[in-house]
């Protein structure tokens, strides 16, 4: 089974010097931004080894620094694991605002369909979805923009059951998987997200149009429907000089 996780870095395999430090903050990427959580077991050496195309030396030096800053806990012979720390607790808000500003963007924003294809999830992904190995999957990249500059790439993967309703939808003028599945009639129920923070690849940083290793918000979020069911699991990097977070807390006197 591939543990490989997305959105690693591009670095040179050769250039051992190095590899092992990029290895390292890919890996903490991973964890900055949920797709590792607090408690879980990482990929094994092996695995890692694979992944990034090194000897298993340079995973191993890459861990040690993790390890030394107390980011994972290795646990011999059962495996290394992210370190566990003190979580707060989550805050639960009506879902209602939250559909209706995606449906009805502010004026000025605007989304492009980067890309639209077949893949097969990666292991975070894959339990996020709730379908087995080896199954594939529909995946969007689209860019928003806000008054022609670009705030934030989100990339969606969409549930096996849900994608034959959305095959032949339009993504024209702005249109979002949202709008889609809206007008297939599929509506989130309830949405779980959580937001973190990594650094920019080359490849985020040429959407985002920042310098590469600039801090970009990550936003992980799994909309369900009313069974339960999984519609889309979504992965969104954010400009942190284009985002504005706003909580209004309301007494209740009831």
């Amino acid at each position: 089974m591939d543990e490989a996780v997305a959105s690693v870095p591009d670095f040179d395999s050769d250039n051992r010097r190095t590899g092992y430090r990029q290895i390292a903050q890919t890996i903490k990427n991973w964890i900055l931004s949920g797709r590792l959580n607090v408690g879980d077991k990482i990929p094994t050496e092996n695995q890692l080894s694979t992944h990034f195309s090194v000897a298993r030396l340079t995973v191993r030096r890459a861990l040690k620094v993790l390890v030394d800053d107390g980011i994972l806990t290795q646990k011999r012979p059962i495996g290394t694991f992210v370190t566990e720390q003190p979580v707060a607790g989550p805050i639960i808000a009506p879902l209602e605002a939250w559909t209706k500003q995606v449906a009805e963007p502010d004026k000025g924003t605007f989304w492009t369909l980067i890309s639209r294809r077949e893949v097969t999830p990666l292991f975070h992904i894959r339990d996020a979805l709730q379908v087995e190995d080896g199954i594939g999957v529909l995946e969007f990249t689209v860019l928003r923009e806000q008054d022609g500059i670009p705030n934030a790439l989100t990339t969606a993967y969409l549930a096996p059951w849900a994608r034959e309703l959305t095959e032949e939808a339009d993504f024209q003028d702005g249109r979002t998987l949202f709008n889609a599945l809206s007008d297939a009639g599929i509506k989130p129920f309830r949405v779980h997200q959580s937001m973190g923070a990594q650094l920019a690849d080359p490849e985020l940083a040429g959407h985002l149009d920042i310098d590469i290793n600039t801090p970009v918000l990550t936003i992980l979020r799994t909309n369900a429907d009313k069974q339960g069911r999984t519609i889309t699991f979504d992965q969104v990097f954010v400009r942190t000089d284009r985002f504005r977070y706003q909580v209004d807390f309301i007494r209740d006197v009831g």
